[in-house]
């Protein structure tokens, strides 16, 4: 639970969060939020410069009436055209297969770089993006023909810079990165 009225707490796989009981619930891309009930930082109630504008990555939900905000749109309140839906995951990332849990990716950094460079088709790699957990988890790799994927698709990874290892994430086809 939050108790600050302009500061979410965080970060979350890139995401500030907050929960005000009573008042609202919310996301955002910073810790910064000004509640009036709900998050009013970057609209018509509390606008930003442009150069500081980060509307698109809000969401804000009051807890005892409808919503106020998805991204840059506002007054939700009582609008019956949009609908709180919340879909959630039992782990982290996103909602992978039971066995990636015991997926390993066992080729060294040497083998991987070696098989990018001659471009096999065996591993697509790239960078967190918004994601990014800077020093922790910034790359991602999939590999084709993995034990854990089905044919035609890749199961991918994360390396945690921190333990240097590959931690599953899910199958290509779900992340769609590519």
């Amino acid at each position: 639970m939050t108790t600050s009225y302009t500061e979410a707490v965080g970060p979350e796989f890139g995401t500030w969060r907050y929960y005000v009981d009573g008042w609202s619930v919310g996301f955002a891309p910073s810790p910064r939020i000004r509640l009036n009930s709900a998050d009013t930082w970057d609209s018509d109630l509390y606008p930003v410069n442009s150069d500081q504008s980060d509307c698109q990555y809000r969401l804000s939900w009051h807890m005892n009436s409808g919503g106020w905000r998805a991204g840059c749109t506002v007054w939700l309140n009582s609008d019956y055209q949009w609908r709180k839906q919340i879909y959630s995951c039992p782990q982290t990332w996103s909602c992978r297969p039971k066995q990636a849990n015991n997926c390993l990716l066992t080729a060294s950094w040497d083998d991987i770089v070696q098989e990018l460079s001659s471009r096999s088709g065996k591993y697509v790699a790239g960078g967190m993006g918004a994601l990014m957990e800077k020093g922790a988890k910034e790359t991602w790799l999939c590999e084709y023909g993995h034990q854990c994927a089905p044919a035609g698709d890749a199961m991918c990874f994360v390396y945690n810079e921190q333990t240097k290892a590959f931690e599953a994430w899910d199958l290509l086809s779900v992340l769609q990165l590519v």
